[in-house]
């Protein structure tokens, strides 16, 4: 039967329609993520602050908190550290200064960012600082938000690794300011980046 006749024939209408839609669909989607992706990354492209770390502290859980069989003092040291508190400056793609009160949750894994003054949104500080540590250390997913508070005054992030983000922390306080470019949003960052090697 040629194409013409399998037009007319409405067994062929019908094998032509179901061939067809799923294939239209798969083409529409992968269009729209394609578009979409585009429109991100130009908006990322837009997406730069200036952040600035300023008087880390620490305290640390009491002596029943202590392991009691023998490790060596730097392990000692790091099961017993609770939190780490840090003011956090940002100037941002408006040229706009906010502040944030950081705190870095040992015990859940956890970065709690809240705006003191200003108007940025706590979840840009997050993926700015994610997009500067992945950009430093080729680490994925070192921060990632789970929730969002009052109008992104407020950000709770898990942290994968404490240890290594607070010392990240320090190197910011010494370097006085870092520029932060190209900030991503989640989803760019899902779809766009490779899986590394070694973390």
């Amino acid at each position: 039967m040629d194409f013409l006749g399998l037009l007319l024939d409405p067994t062929g209408v019908i094998i032509l329609a179901v061939v067809a839609i799923p294939v239209g669909l798969v083409i529409a989607v992968v269009t729209y993520v394609m578009i979409d992706h585009m429109r991100e990354r130009r908006r990322a492209n837009r997406r730069h602050i200036t952040l600035r770390v300023d008087r880390i502290t620490m305290s640390q859980f009491g002596d029943k908190f202590q392991p009691v069989e023998s490790t060596s003092p730097s392990e000692i040291e790091a099961l017993r550290l609770k939190r780490a508190m840090a003011d956090v400056y940002v100037l941002d793609w408006d040229g706009k200064e906010s502040l944030f009160d950081a705190i870095l949750e040992y015990r859940g894994r956890t970065l709690i960012l809240t705006r003191t003054k200003g108007e940025f949104s706590a979840q840009w500080v997050v993926e700015g600082l994610e997009t500067d540590y992945f950009k430093r250390y080729a680490v994925e997913d070192m921060l990632l938000v789970v929730t969002i508070l009052e109008h992104g005054k407020v950000a709770h992030a898990t942290v994968k690794n404490p240890d290594e983000f607070l010392q990240y922390l320090h190197l910011l306080k010494n370097l006085r300011s870092v520029d932060i470019r190209n900030i991503e949003s989640r989803w760019l960052k899902t779809v766009s980046r490779r899986p590394t090697v070694g973390v």
